[in-house]
């Protein structure tokens, strides 16, 4: 495998924190861009990306959007070779039903239609749980 730059969407959640982690660590990747919706001051990458080798943590570039507003200039501007996206939310964390579904699925289908309109040839999707259990009350018919 060729060396690659890599752009993680929800780079500041549990799933999120540790992949930044394991993809910084890797002597292929040269780049890991963290989209995030607040500024991170590489100053205190150990305590956001908390196990991050002070070593790797040259590799971080930090880009802040607002998820509301994605654009294409967030994805095509990193020449990335890989997205993958780690957004995810809990209904109580959101507030509402629609609020869960404005992240988990919106916000998710936005990253991924982006990624691809910015020839970027590989997106994956990683999340805590994609089974959905009929007994919870969670909103599930996304």
């Amino acid at each position: 495998m060729a060396d690659y730059n890599a752009i993680v969407v929800g780079s500041t959640g549990s799933v999120g924190r540790e992949l930044i982690k394991l993809l910084a660590s890797s002597t292929r990747c040269k780049k890991v861009v963290a989209i995030a919706r607040r500024p991170i001051d590489p100053s205190t990458y150990a305590t956001a990306f908390p196990g991050l080798p002070e070593t790797h943590a040259a590799k971080v570039l930090v880009h802040v959007v607002d998820f509301d507003q994605l654009k294409i200039e967030d994805f095509a501007a990193h020449e990335a070779d890989a997205c993958f996206c780690c957004l995810g939310t809990t209904r109580a964390d959101a507030g509402s039903a629609d609020a869960f579904i404005k992240v988990d699925l919106h916000y998710v289908t936005k990253a991924a239609e982006l990624s691809k309109e910015a020839g970027i040839p590989y997106f994956g999707l990683l999340t805590a749980s994609v089974r959905p259990y009929p007994q919870s009350h969670v909103t599930h018919q996304v």
